[in-house]
């Protein structure tokens, strides 16, 4: 298992962690921010590291290339990692290999004007998720009790304003795949994820809704 995929278990495990174990166990309530700040620093910083010391092989026509940080951190990593060819155009699982391997051409810097395949599907997930994060405020915003005090009123909106992080993650991936015309069963397996995940965050936050009307 990569490195890359490691540290998104790990992320993830943190994430869930930090919304729903930590402000139980202590009573404080900023451990989500804390701890996905700092998960969102080692992960920037690992994507850096693995953009310099990485290239790929196009598996179609044999280019190397190298990709930018944005493109590694949005592009899906399985075997290989998911990418458009800078010189043929096809998108394949291209090969990881040594950045000092690549072989820098004049290619590279040739904008590509491909047709790329209907993305109805990208989008359509990306509603699927924001409908499911937007009734989560829905039910909040409706079942809060009246007159709440500040610090109550924190501890409500913790869960909702932490998730949002999730989505806007899941638009960025699903967004660039649509522009750049990837196909790949991850995506819906990732949407199924998030759309869990909120499910998860609307459970919590009915018993804590809950809790207050008694």
């Amino acid at each position: 298992m990569r490195q890359s995929t490691v540290f998104s278990i790990l992320a993830v495990v943190l994430m869930a962690l930090a919304l729903f174990v930590l402000p139980r166990l202590s009573g404080w309530t900023g451990w989500p921010f804390v701890l996905l700040v700092i998960v969102g620093l080692v992960f920037c910083l690992l994507i850096v590291w693995h953009t310099r010391n990485v290239g790929y092989l196009c598996p179609s026509c044999k280019h190397t290339f190298a990709i930018t940080p944005w493109t590694d951190f949005l592009s899906p990593h399985y075997i290989g990692k998911l990418l458009r060819c800078p010189r043929c155009g096809e998108v394949s699982w291209c090969l990881e290999i040594s950045r000092i391997e690549v072989t820098p051409s004049d290619a590279d810097q040739l904008p590509l004007k491909i047709a790329l395949p209907p993305a109805g599907s990208l989008y359509l997930q990306i509603a699927l998720v924001i409908a499911a994060y937007a009734a989560l405020w829905v039910y909040t915003l409706i079942n809060i009790p009246r007159n709440i005090g500040d610090h109550l009123a924190v501890a409500i909106f913790r869960i909702p304003v932490s998730a949002v992080l999730l989505v806007v993650l899941h638009f960025l991936f699903c967004h660039f795949a649509a522009r750049q015309g990837y196909r790949s069963r991850i995506y819906p397996v990732m949407t199924l994820f998030v759309i869990i995940f909120l499910g998860l965050t609307f459970w919590v936050q009915y018993l804590n809704l809950a809790h207050l009307a008694h």
